[in-house]
């Protein structure tokens, strides 16, 4: 996935039979990127509250960095 994201989306894509346009692919890649990911509030946790997910503690979305 961190690799080539798109060959991945499509990979997806005609495994569930889906057919989407080029355009939809490169949203879907944009938008599930790390960075995007990361300042989306829906994605990392910001919008939940303090006493639920103390962000001072440990940010919900760290590097980014897979290790194998």
């Amino acid at each position: 996935m961190k690799e080539n994201p798109r060959r991945e989306v499509e990979r997806i894509m005609r495994y569930l039979d889906l057919s989407v346009s080029d355009e939809v692919i490169n949203r879907i890649v944009e938008l599930t990127s790390f960075k995007s990911m990361k300042e989306n509030p829906m994605a990392n946790y910001s919008c939940v509250p303090s006493p639920v997910f103390d962000h001072s503690v440990s940010p919900f979305m760290r590097k980014g960095e897979s290790f194998s």
